[in-house]
């Protein structure tokens, strides 16, 4: 064997070995923010709205603009990226928004090139729907798992009862729904392109 097949030998066993730890970095990351994200499940607001039964969680959501009385789903959203990633992006602060429409608009009018807006989910996006019958309003959760033509996410601001009682974080199964004519349109995912 010539030195030179030598040298590219070790300098490609060398490029593949950090591509996987590249990779693995990156998994650990996405998995210790599904991790943290799965601390915040069954949290619950008060009656009506008032507020939240742990304290330390709502001191949270008000450190990200939360008021009483107002949707929470954005908020909760809006803790999750602000508390894992906004040492390493400080603009998140002004991209997300108690609200879910204004969330969308903002990260698809960013040209930082940090962030990309898809229908391609990926661990750790933001989900974000709009409801058909209300298009200035919508719902959001952050993606914790992908499986064929399902992806699973962890929302606030959700329950299974009806009415305004028992809302909650908690885990929801849910489809691809780009053409939904009623209910929730599902209008993709936002993702942050270097964790």
């Amino acid at each position: 064997m010539n030195k030179t097949v030598k040298i590219s030998m070790i300098v490609g066993g060398a490029l593949i070995s950090i591509a996987g730890a590249i990779y693995g970095i990156k998994k650990y990351k996405v998995y210790r923010l599904k991790h943290y994200t799965e601390g915040f499940l069954g949290q619950e607001e008060k009656t009506g709205n008032l507020g939240f039964k742990d304290d330390k969680f709502e001191q949270m959501m008000k450190d990200v603009g939360w008021k009483r009385g107002q949707s929470w789903c954005a908020y909760f959203v809006k803790v999750i990226w602000i508390n894992k990633f906004e040492k390493k992006y400080p603009e998140l602060s002004k991209l997300l928004s108690g609200s879910t429409q204004e969330t969308w608009k903002n990260f698809k009018n960013d040209n930082s090139g940090k962030f990309t807006v898809s229908k391609t989910p990926h661990i750790g996006d933001i989900a974000i729907w709009q409801y058909v019958s209300k298009p200035t309003q919508g719902h959001t959760g952050i993606v914790v798992s992908i499986a064929g033509d399902r992806f699973e996410t962890i929302e606030g601001n959700t329950n299974d009862k009806g009415g305004r009682e028992g809302y909650i974080v908690a885990k929801r199964q849910r489809q691809y729904s780009f053409n939904a004519t009623k209910g929730l349109k599902l209008l993709g995912f936002i993702h942050i392109n270097k964790y």
